[in-house]
């Protein structure tokens, strides 16, 4: 599994020198037929763009439909991406290519110097789409010839202890490519914070970067019998059924439920930097002032409304589900028991009286 990166984000918050950093992977990708530009950083005009600022280089990228190796991702919901690069497939005989994820046709691309270092409302004001779709990550599947002409420790000591050189490989490689290294870190997936008075309901990651991870090594060590077909968080049995069927649920309502409270606690902190600005001065403020004051509190509750709506609707989903289930355990699968039981009576009652009229007749 190769996680290659135009930009760093997190190891250049790290570590602010590795900005000038460049990988010297990419003889490395063309020995597998992919071709990658460092010099160039992706980036996707969407709803999901999980930030305050609407960053263009950040974005979530939704359920994989078009994938042809749907064992790697299906179940998932959402991967996040941050200022990721492009890869392209120069294909080789020997081997075959699965484009895992893909942008849709409003992304773009920067330079990366460009987005290194200019702010992130520079780069989206002068974010502009071509209309083109961009794959950020690749399943590769084959044989392939050694980078190398000859042993790289050819001639030393080291050359006897090690296995014999072998020019290209004897058995099938798998080999997962994907264009962004902040993939990984848990800054860009698991996006939910916990705060003061949330419970254990309230922490669900943001995307399924670690949990398809987690799938490709069971997959690519061929360890398919354990790999998780869901996200742990969705069958982990440590989890009572009620909290796996909350988790579930609340899913569907995540992204618009996390947009209502970003907006409450936006309007909040305008507020009070607006009653600071009004009192700290010891200035009686004006009937305008007062009605822009009321605006804000309106509009706080009329959102809280909202919020309170979306918590509803999860819980009379949350109870309808626990109620098919009970309907389903209780009620439907005895009565289906019962059926095959009386049929498979019936059915051997009805073999046993043509087995003693056979005998009656011979």
């Amino acid at each position: 599994i190769l996680l290659i990166d135009p930009y760093s984000e997190y190891t250049a918050n790290e570590v602010p020198a590795s900005k000038t950093y460049k990988n010297n992977l990419t003889p490395l990708l063309e020995n597998l037929g992919i071709k990658f530009d460092p010099n160039i950083i992706v980036a996707q005009k969407t709803e999901n763009n999980f930030n305050e600022q609407n960053y263009v280089g950040w974005f979530n990228i939704g359920k994989q439909t078009d994938s042809n190796f749907n064992e790697l991702t299906r179940g998932f919901l959402n991967f996040s991406f941050r200022t990721p690069g492009e890869l392209i497939a120069d294909y080789r005989e020997t081997a075959n290519y699965t484009p895992l994820f893909s942008t849709s046709q409003q992304s773009g691309i920067f330079p990366t110097d460009f987005v290194k270092y200019a702010d992130k409302e520079m780069v989206n004001n002068s974010f502009q789409s071509d209309e083109k779709t961009r794959i950020l990550g690749f399943y590769i599947s084959g044989w392939f010839e050694s980078l190398f002409e000859k042993s790289i420790v050819d001639g030393t000591l080291m050359e006897y202890k090690l296995p014999p050189f072998i020019i290209g490989s004897i058995e099938k490689s798998s080999i997962i490519v994907i264009a962004d290294s902040d993939f990984i870190n848990d800054g860009a997936w698991n996006l939910t914070q916990y705060q003061s008075g949330s419970t254990v309901y309230d922490q669900l990651p943001g995307a399924n970067n670690a949990d398809f991870l987690l799938r490709a090594i069971d997959i690519m060590s061929e360890n398919k019998d354990v790999a998780g077909l869901y996200p742990n968080y969705l069958i982990n049995m440590d989890k009572s059924i009620n909290e796996q069927i909350y988790n579930r649920i609340f899913q569907h309502y995540n992204s618009s439920y996390q947009e209502k409270r970003k907006q409450i606690i936006t309007l909040q902190d305008e507020l009070e930097d607006y009653k600071d600005s009004l009192f700290g001065k010891g200035i009686t403020p004006t009937m305008s002032k007062i009605q822009k004051l009321e605006n804000y509190n309106r509009r706080i509750l009329e959102l809280q409304e909202e919020l309170k709506y979306i918590e509803f609707q999860i819980k009379k989903a949350n109870e309808r589900k626990v109620a098919e289930l009970i309907v389903m355990n209780t009620l439907v699968f005895p009565m289906i028991l019962i059926f095959i039981l009386w049929l498979g009576i019936k059915l051997y009652n009805h073999y046993q009286k043509q087995k003693v009229l056979r005998l009656i007749n011979e």
